[in-house]
């Protein structure tokens, strides 16, 4: 279950974030969010009960350098109870431009799946995709696997975890996320390739929006929607 969230701003503005029903057990967050790098430039979606079969996937246009300390382990989305407790997490790997994902409290304990170079870079519309099944895991970027892992104990427990949080760390010394972020979907189901395709074509084609286009500062306006897929 994912409870309604709150929007948090830096002025102390606060205005309720609907997410809605989707299909395959998902809820889904649409819009775009725009995050200013600021200490409550976040979303907070609440207490979350889940674990097992999961699946993950979001757009985000990170505005971060590669390099700037000021960046380290920026996160995209970190579900858990607290730092190092049952997290599930997306985020940038330390200061460097690749994309990590870390799930702790599994029966093979915590472990990380790290794509290349290149794929947390700024200035780009880029779609994320984590799934979790009985088998394994993968790390997708634009419908490409960067990053897998095998074995059929690598499923997060399902228990209850207190806070999930969009562009913030439990942890105190990582950097908040700056950038922009659309399209948070949360599946408790691990999706095939032919599912998380037609997510990514229909997002890319300006699929089902919601309430995420809050403004949390006075940022610049966000950059156009990721581009339509070519014809056929």
């Amino acid at each position: 279950h994912l409870h309604t969230a709150d929007i948090y701003s830096p002025l102390g503005r606060k205005g309720g974030l609907r997410a809605r029903a989707g299909v395959d057990g998902g809820v889904e967050v649409g819009g775009t969010g725009v995050f200013t790098g600021g200490s409550s430039s976040h979303i907070d979606l609440g207490y979350t009960h889940i674990g097992g079969r999961l699946t993950f996937t979001l757009w985000f246009y990170a505005l971060g350098n590669a390099g700037d300390n000021a960046r380290s382990w920026e996160r995209l989305m970190d579900i858990g109870s607290g730092a190092g407790a049952n997290n599930i997490l997306i985020a940038r790997f330390s200061t460097t431009s690749r994309l990590a994902t870390t799930v702790f409290s599994t029966a093979g304990g915590s472990y990380t799946l790290l794509g290349p170079s290149g794929s947390f870079v700024p200035g780009v519309w880029a779609h994320v995709s984590l799934t979790i099944g009985r088998s394994g895991a993968t790390l997708r970027l634009n419908d490409v696997a960067i990053a897998s892992k095998l074995g059929n104990n690598l499923m997060p427990r399902v228990l209850d975890r207190s806070r999930f949080l969009v562009g913030k760390s439990w942890w105190t010394v990582d950097a908040m996320y700056l950038g922009y972020m659309r399209d948070l979907r949360v599946y408790v189901v691990d999706l095939s390739d032919a599912q998380l395709t037609t997510i990514y074509d229909g997002s890319r084609s300006g699929g089902p929006g919601g309430e995420l286009g809050v403004c949390f500062d006075t940022p610049p306006a966000p950059p156009p929607s990721p581009p339509p897929s070519p014809p056929l």
